[in-house]
């Protein structure tokens, strides 16, 4: 069964401005919360780390999924950049005619978007955008309108074609403080919470200090820029490691079936891949005495603990999607690719290559563990 995904125009659109424009040093909101969730406001935020983010969110869903589908109707905003263009031709990229059914999605819409406002204050500015939207065909605050009215768009449709959804990083973040993107019922975000929470947990091993932990780019990134020379092998590489991993695709779209229709007795035999892998990272922990480890896999209605160690775990994990995790598990954690970008980009040195360095730390600083699966 393919493994598929519907993807943002703007997480495309982001990707290629960097890989063809490269740094800009402009800012870019983010929405942020009050401590007590009541209220919240716009940060400014390094507009090149969220292109950046939106570039290894890209690049991973290139290895990880069989087809990426998008609004036909937004393609103009990435069409423009060759090497986004490029995984079109190759397939891997659709774009689809999602508007020409919209009456069936758009009620659904507003349901969502009502549920995305996690509090009076969002609910409030939502319903001014719609009252200026249908008055003067514009929005009062255009950026709130793509993040959340935009975002329910797209949860929208992926609800309907039965679709999982992997939103722009920037529309990730409000998500994941809602039940749409807690207690996932989607193979990747599941597949690649875990890789990062186990490779968290050997950063943490190797560097109590937490130094190694500040940056820890997505796997997939850190593979695929550490095996470029410059831009232009990017996506050539992407696809070279897209190939690598074919074991890991064909997994996810059996995994997705499982999980869209709830059979229990097949989830819990894919599960057991990744029982297997902890075991194995465990096994790189001396630290951590055989079998006290629990790996916890939620779905709302399904929850079971295990704990870590079984004879014969080693071998299983020589080969096929075990041996894939294990390998995106143990990549470096980003440190060395991030320089490496700014080398590709001709910024490892100048003041605009320092500032983004400084950013991403700080924006890794501040990021939130992902929940362990």
């Amino acid at each position: 069964m393919p493994h598929s995904l519907l993807i943002d125009n703007w997480t495309l659109q982001n990707a290629g401005e960097l890989v063809c424009n490269g740094l800009d040093g402009d800012t870019a909101h983010d929405l942020v919360f009050s401590s007590d969730g009541a209220a919240f406001h716009y940060a400014e935020v390094s507009q090149d780390v969220i292109r950046f983010e939106a570039l290894c969110q890209f690049l991973s869903n290139i290895v990880f999924a069989d087809n990426l589908f998008v609004d036909a109707e937004f393609a103009s905003t990435w069409i423009k950049y060759p090497p986004i263009k490029s995984v079109q031709e190759q397939g891997i990229l659709a774009p689809k005619p999602f508007r020409d059914v919209s009456d069936q999605w758009l009620l659904r819409r507003e349901t969502i978007a009502d549920e995305l406002c996690v509090n009076a204050a969002l609910l409030k500015k939502h319903r001014a955008n719609k009252r200026s939207y249908s008055a003067k065909g514009e929005s009062s605050d255009p950026f709130l309108a793509q993040l959340l009215w935009g975002g329910a768009g797209m949860l929208a449709r992926a609800s309907h074609f039965g679709l999982p959804y992997v939103p722009h990083p920037s529309r990730e973040r409000l998500f994941r403080r809602t039940r749409f993107l807690s207690g996932s019922s989607s193979a990747e975000t599941l597949v690649k919470d875990f890789i990062t929470t186990q490779r968290l947990k050997l950063s943490e091993q190797v560097d109590g200090s937490g130094f190694l932990a500040r940056i820890n780019l997505p796997a997939v990134a850190v593979i695929i820029i550490e095996n470029s020379a410059d831009m232009s092998d990017l996506m050539k590489t992407a696809l070279q490691v897209r190939r690598e991993y074919r074991h890991l695709r064909n997994w996810l779209g059996k995994f997705q079936v499982a999980l869209d229709q709830e059979d229990t007795k097949a989830i819990l035999s894919e599960r057991k891949k990744l029982e297997s892998v902890a075991r194995h990272v465990d096994s790189y922990i001396t630290l951590t005495p055989a079998g006290d480890t629990t790996l916890q896999f939620g779905l709302g209605w399904l929850k079971v603990a295990t704990k870590a160690g079984s004879p014969g775990n080693a071998l299983k994990n020589m080969f096929g999607v075990r041996a894939e995790l294990n390998r995106l598990i143990l990549a470096p954690a980003g440190r060395k690719s991030l320089k490496q970008f700014l080398r590709m980009l001709g910024e490892e040195n100048t003041r605009r290559g320092l500032a983004f360095q400084k950013a991403m730390l700080h924006r890794s600083s501040n990021s939130a563990t992902p929940k362990a699966v």
